[in-house]
């Protein structure tokens, strides 16, 4: 049956990816993986090309132009957080990642691109003709505005036919619009910025949408043996407890029943490492 239900998915996915083009979301407003922060602090500690720029901002040294990188024991490692974008800024000091900024900007994770030179940029690849960007980002300068320009021929300021260029002192977002043209199905964007910015979201599509947060519950395994003589599931009050009146106490509860006699011997120590609790 699952072999089914899996084939069937991957065609609903070829059939819709055939007709529209996937969105793309980047929002570094959720912060960074614990994984990302580890292998910056890795990598500085054992003198690599990242450093602390100051109290919550990483920013890396001189790099080639491509993806986001932390060199770790040799090996290039992709931040998951910008996967699929491409970044210039091949300077030093030029891109920062933002992971608890205390200087009082609208939030305290972003992603910071310096913007004083021409390799200041970031590209997306492969948007598709017709699809919109949006930017939401802010200046470095809380009295000046600033921002950033598109140099990708047929990407203009959604509504207009001229405008490549935003700019904003406090936190905007700025939409841009891929151009249809006869025979071209896709470009790459690349945005450049005018002066320091932060990068907030990036989001392809035809709406600023959102990922919905992936929450964690705990797991909670009861474990109960319907072959013992006269168990009755009905009346078991431990079970009606945990079942109705812990989730409305705990809400990132999940309950796992186990009945033990059609467990087969698959209930072992290691199993049951998996939960939170069990009872």
């Amino acid at each position: 049956m699952k072999k089914n239900i899996i084939t069937l998915t991957l065609g609903l996915m070829t059939v819709i990816g055939a007709g529209a083009q996937e969105r793309r979301n980047w929002n570094f407003t959720h912060g960074w993986s614990d994984e990302t922060l580890a292998n910056i602090e890795q990598n500085i500690t054992s003198g690599g090309d990242w450093t602390l720029e100051s109290p919550g901002n990483y920013q890396i040294g001189n790099r080639e132009a491509g993806p986001l990188t932390v060199n770790i024991d040799g090996t290039a490692w992709e931040i998951p957080e910008t996967q699929g974008l491409q970044f210039g800024a091949t300077s030093a000091k030029h891109i920062v990642i933002a992971y608890d900024n205390q200087l009082g900007y609208h939030g305290k994770q972003f992603l910071w691109i310096n913007g004083s030179k021409d390799q200041d940029y970031f590209t997306i690849p492969k948007v598709a003709a017709g699809e919109k960007i949006f930017v939401v980002y802010e200046s470095h300068n809380k009295e000046e505005e600033r921002g950033f320009k598109t140099t990708t021929d047929g990407v203009f300021i959604d509504g207009t036919t001229d405008q490549t260029a935003t700019s904003t002192i406090s936190i905007d977002t700025a939409v841009f619009c891929v151009q249809e043209y006869y025979g071209v199905e896709s470009v790459d964007v690349t945005f450049q910025a005018t002066a320091g910015i932060h990068l907030y979201r990036i989001c392809v599509g035809q709406e600023l949408y959102d990922d919905e947060p992936v929450v964690e519950k705990d797991k909670v395994a009861y474990i109960y043996d319907s072959g013992f003589e006269g168990y009755d599931k009905a009346a078991d009050m431990p079970l009606d407890l945990i079942t109705y009146e812990l989730p409305n106490r705990i809400e990132n509860m999940e309950l796992v029943e186990i009945d033990a006699a059609q467990a087969d011997g698959s209930v072992t120590k290691d199993s049951l490492m998996a939960f939170e609790a069990v009872v």
